[in-house]
């Protein structure tokens, strides 16, 4: 706690606070607009570093890490069209609770939610890294195949069809097939061009089928109108009986965030999903969820955010990042010549504090920001969709260009776009999709690596204990899923 408290005063310094401030500036808009997220900001601003002391350096980045996560919900809420796959899951019930005039309420949960998962992770962070560390250093390739299956599993109950949601993770983990195997680098599908090797860019299908594609439904159906969200910002954060409502998922989306946090290469995507799954499920009114649920912003953000203090346990224990963003911040500590390990924590003490000082700070500002800014965001969904379709379409565009330098990633954009108008138009899931997209390179090297690992033997998935829980798990919760509703067509049966 001392350390953090130093931190805090350090940061406190007009320069350090200057650089914490103009990071968290940069990562709300980078956020904020959909195909800019706040990874490509941090690549953008870390060849800028070089000129900085290494406080204000480090103060800028994380000003960006944790606003460009919370900056990316605005969009999801207001037009359901997120602004990094972090904020996908806050689409679900976000955007409904615009739709019924409460742009401002759910503005007003999600910024709460996100600087709590944040403050309270940091807090984790600062008290549990070492021994979370330890626990995470045991995961093997068959413990992270495990956890991902188990993730997957769990997006089939996403949606009214758990079959409909079975067959869009299936697509999406057909699509992340696509190009060079990363364990034996076999091509697969590229159809002998060169673009398709290295597989689909993950910004190029996320803005496709969330962006694009919302753009297309619109058109079709005629919604180019302003949703006329005009809710007071005195209403719009969260009174305290709605605190106490939301209290357990607030608890339990932290604490899940956390964990997976931890977990190189998971993420802030797939604890927000698994988080809002969870609440789902528990929720007495689980199946008012995607209709506008407050709880149903809140799991996301918060679960979100709080991977933020988690991806750092490992990256500043171990060297191991927990997230691209992490893996940005692994970067700059190599531009200074530091180590990440023991060494960081007794040879560059105020380093140290500056960070946790740092991190503590911009989560509180996203409470005090938000109280400025909640009524100017919630007066977005005032503008006429009609103005601002252009506008994304540029953004979107110049954000999946800049992602890999390709003009085909624009195309692959645009044809992610009519894929995912055409799933919605069908009811598929898109955002099983994505999510399965996401993790299905993961899943396949851990798969490939165990086996290889274990001589081709399926048999020692259980042999570990860990394993065998999430996969029994994973198993258990498919066959549930697809069996329910035929089950509850019978009389008598449930």
């Amino acid at each position: 706690m001392q350390e953090l408290i130093e931190g805090i005063v350090l940061c406190l310094q007009p320069l350090n606070l200057a650089a914490l401030a103009v990071g968290i500036v940069i990562g709300a808009l980078f956020g904020v607009i959909p195909g800019l997220q706040n990874i490509t900001a941090l690549s953008i601003l870390l060849p800028f570093t070089y000129l900085m002391s290494p406080n204000h350096a480090f103060l800028l980045i994380i000003g960006v890490y944790v606003a460009g996560i919370f900056g990316g919900s605005i969009t999801a809420i207001l037009y359901r069209i997120p602004g990094s796959p972090e904020n996908m899951a806050t689409t679900f019930d976000g955007y409904p609770m615009t739709q019924r005039g409460l742009a401002s309420k759910a503005i007003g949960t999600a910024i709460f939610s996100s600087a709590f998962g944040g403050t309270v992770s940091i807090v984790i962070f600062i008290f549990a890294a070492p021994q979370v560390a330890k626990v995470a250093l045991q995961f093997g390739p068959i413990e992270y195949f495990a956890l991902i299956f188990f993730a997957l599993s769990m997006v089939a109950l996403i949606g009214t069809s758990p079959i409909k949601s079975l067959i869009s993770v299936l697509f999406g983990l057909l699509a992340a097939s696509v190009g060079l195997s990363s364990v034996t680098g076999t091509p697969r599908l590229t159809f002998g061009t060169d673009y398709l090797t290295g597989g689909f860019d993950v910004l190029a299908v996320m803005v496709g089928v969330f962006a694009i594609a919302e753009i297309l439904m619109r058109i079709t159906s005629g919604e180019m109108h302003a949703l006329k969200a005009t809710a007071k910002a005195a209403s719009s954060f969260p009174s305290m009986s709605e605190v106490r409502a939301i209290w357990g998922t607030l608890l339990r989306s932290t604490a899940l965030g956390c964990f997976v946090g931890v977990l190189p290469a998971l993420g802030a995507t797939a604890a927000a999903l698994m988080s809002y799954q969870v609440e789902r499920k528990l929720a007495r009114s689980g199946s008012r969820f995607g209709t506008g649920e407050m709880a149903g912003v809140a799991a996301p953000e918060a679960a979100n955010n709080a991977s933020v203090g988690g991806a750092m346990i490992p990256l500043m224990t171990l060297g191991i990042p927990g997230s691209a963003s992490a893996a940005i911040m692994l970067t700059a500590f190599q531009i200074y010549g530091l180590q990440p390990g023991t060494s960081l924590f007794t040879e560059q003490r105020e380093l140290v504090s500056v960070i946790y000082g740092g991190m503590f700070l911009a989560n509180i500002t996203l409470i005090l920001t938000g109280l400025l800014a909640v009524r100017l965001f919630s007066r977005m969904a005032n503008i006429p969709f009609s103005f601002l379709a252009p506008a994304i379409v540029i953004l979107c565009s110049i954000g999946a260009y800049a992602s890999r330098g390709s003009l085909i990633d624009v195309v692959a954009m645009f044809g992610f776009g009519i894929v995912g108008f055409v799933m919605e138009r069908v009811g598929f899931s898109v955002s099983a999709f994505v999510l399965a997209f996401i993790l299905g390179d993961v899943l396949e090297s851990s798969f490939l690596r165990s086996m290889i690992l274990f001589d081709w033997n399926p048999l020692e998935f259980f042999a570990r204990p860990f394993a065998a829980v999430f996969i029994v798990s994973a198993v258990v919760m498919l066959i549930w899923s697809c069996v329910r509703r035929p089950l509850q067509r019978v009389p008598g049966v449930l």
